[in-house]
């Protein structure tokens, strides 16, 4: 999936480029870009370049079902991606009482920064919703989680790693025997793809 946030950012960009341009007699973007010759074009491309990664340093991003509608139509995320985002986005509505941190922007910066796809984020989240109220109300913590600090599996932990009460953090001993198995049915539990 390409960098979500990038393309809002540039969308962002080229959308007050063409207000102005409504507004004066400015030639439009496009018809700019075309009269361009190779050696204009590549310096343009290359500022452009530099221009976009200062702006997308500075700007937060968070996942809303407007941005996710806004790239699927402008044809940035595939229909199954953005039916994986808003089936996110509903736990996220539905369970906001439980979150300790703004998830939404969270999930948003793990998947713009290609950390995270929204098949994942989608699965993940489903997982946290099926957790009973007292479980969500302690894997909604920002400091959840279920690895005890510095475990290290030898490698690359799994699910099955994670039934050694050695590798346990006391937050994950203190749910429910469904909510244990819950956490770690998760996509996410290698304490490595966590950090």
């Amino acid at each position: 999936m390409k960098n979500i946030k990038n393309v809002v950012v540039t969308g962002l960009v080229i959308g007050c480029a063409s207000s102005v341009a409504y507004g004066a007699d400015i030639p439009d973007l496009s018809s700019s870009i075309e009269a361009l010759d190779a050696s204009q074009l590549s310096a343009f491309e290359a500022d452009i370049g530099g221009v976009e990664s200062v702006i997308s340093a500075d700007v937060d991003f968070a996942f809303d079902t407007a941005v996710v509608n806004e790239a699927l139509e402008q044809g940035f995320i595939t229909e199954a991606e953005a039916a994986d985002l808003d089936s996110a986005l509903e736990v996220i509505e539905a369970n906001q009482e439980f979150f300790d941190f703004d998830i939404a922007s969270l999930i948003g910066d793990l998947i713009s920064g290609g950390n995270l796809t929204p098949a994942y984020a989608a699965e993940t989240l489903a997982i946290f919703n099926s957790l009973s109220d007292a479980d969500k109300a302690i894997v909604g913590q920002s400091s959840f989680s279920p690895w005890l600090s510095g475990t290290n599996c030898g490698g690359s932990c799994s699910i099955s790693d994670l039934s050694n009460p050695n590798y346990q953090s006391a937050a994950y001993k203190s749910l429910s025997a469904a909510g244990q198995t819950a956490v770690a049915s998760a996509p996410l539990s290698d304490p490595a793809k966590l950090q």
